[in-house]
């Protein structure tokens, strides 16, 4: 039995770690996206922020407050909304905001 809950956690954490990869992954790539964006329509520079901002948020999964769910939810959202230095304490509380769901919105 102790087997198997080891393996069980085993299995969590590497969840947990490809996760977190994945999230590193997508930022990377969105970083680099932007970077091109940016270069191409600097005559523009506003309008390409919010659509990086944006298409950041879009990768997010919607948290419903189940416990399972909140490791991958909180990996992603700090990776992409609260370790950007470029958001304000209210655009990242809006972001939180929009990515809840259900009963967890509500608290």
């Amino acid at each position: 039995m102790a087997d198997i809950s080891m393996a069980v956690e085993a299995q969590y954490e590497l969840e947990d770690r490809l996760e977190t990869l994945e999230v590193r992954f997508k930022v990377i790539l969105e970083d680099l996206t932007s970077e091109k964006q940016k270069s191409l329509q600097n005559n523009n520079e506003d309008e390409c922020y919010f659509k990086s901002v944006n298409s950041k948020l879009s990768k997010i999964s919607m948290f419903y407050g189940k416990y399972e769910k909140w490791s991958r939810f909180e990996n992603q959202f700090m990776n992409l909304i609260t370790n950007n230095d470029d958001l304000s304490d209210g655009e990242k509380f809006y972001y939180l905001h929009s990515t809840l769901n259900g009963e967890v919105k509500q608290v």
